[in-house]
């Protein structure tokens, strides 16, 4: 299983960051994300890079 995020914005002066997340090739979402700020906590968007990811169930949000 692949998951991938593309960012469609080119513009990180804008105030929001748009994408697409899809899984194996499939559209699942569009993302919205804050501009990248020079990764500031909680004002920035998440860093161009390759993330290893894992599902999770939660106890609040299933």
């Amino acid at each position: 299983m692949k998951i991938n995020l593309n960012r469609i914005s080119t513009n990180f002066e804008q105030n929001t960051c748009h994408g697409v997340m899809s899984l194996d090739g499939q559209e699942i979402a569009k993302t919205l994300e804050l501009p990248f700020k020079q990764n500031e906590h909680s004002i920035s968007s998440i860093p161009t890079g390759i993330y290893t990811c894992r599902r999770i169930e939660s106890p609040k949000f299933g």
